[in-house]
């Protein structure tokens, strides 16, 4: 993973991994077009506007790889609003998020 990996992979990861009230995150940062996990991550990286496509199957991939837990990428969906705050990583996507020491 760490050759396939690209910095969007960790970035979408880093984002993911925090702990956070998705659902409150994900309206008061709505972008337009731009909803739910998406419209967080444009919040924090403002330039991959540009590249948004990249990004929709980068976060197929993590979810594939079993890296997110929700398949969703561009709306927020009825399990994240229901628990409140949480991370979308898994446990395996944290532990790899350790072992390469990602900087906050």
């Amino acid at each position: 993973m760490i050759d396939r990996y690209s910095v969007l992979h960790l970035a979408m990861l880093r984002v993911a991994n925090k702990e956070r009230d998705w659902l409150a995150d994900a309206f008061l940062k709505n972008k337009g077009r731009h909803k739910g996990i998406k419209a967080v991550l444009l919040n924090e990286y403002p330039k991959l506007a540009v590249d948004i496509k990249y990004a929709d199957i980068v976060w197929d991939e993590l979810y594939r790889e079993k890296f997110v837990t929700e398949e969703v990428f561009d709306r927020i969906t009825e399990s994240i609003g229901k628990y409140g705050t949480k991370k979308l990583t898994t446990p395996i996507a944290q532990e790899f998020i350790e072992f390469i020491s990602i900087p906050k």
